[in-house]
């Protein structure tokens, strides 16, 4: 993840944002058991490079709506291989 420029919660985040059409940042924490606070500090981090764009919600004014930008989609396409490369090795003495 690190020569792609990412860290931890980066990747969760983008991971995420990448299956789902839209997600808050209290969303992404909780379906992925990190930090909130973890959470909101890569939302800020990838925000500010256009990896994501967000908007207000419409029904909930207290939330903010994240969406995975193109730039953030070819980015996860190019970061994917490797974890799929790597779950494989880490299943394949249980088959």
């Amino acid at each position: 993840m690190r020569d792609h420029g990412l860290k931890r919660d980066e990747y969760m985040l983008l991971y995420c944002l990448s299956h789902f059409a839209e997600l808050t940042a209290q969303e992404v924490a909780k379906m992925t058991e990190r930090p909130p606070n973890s959470i909101s500090k890569a939302v800020l981090r990838k925000l500010k490079k256009g990896y994501f764009n967000r908007s207000p919600n419409p029904t909930y004014v207290h939330q903010i709506l994240l969406r995975i930008a193109s730039k953030g989609r070819n980015l996860h396409e190019r970061v994917l291989p490797r974890f799929v490369s790597r779950e494989k090795e880490i299943f394949l003495p249980l088959n």
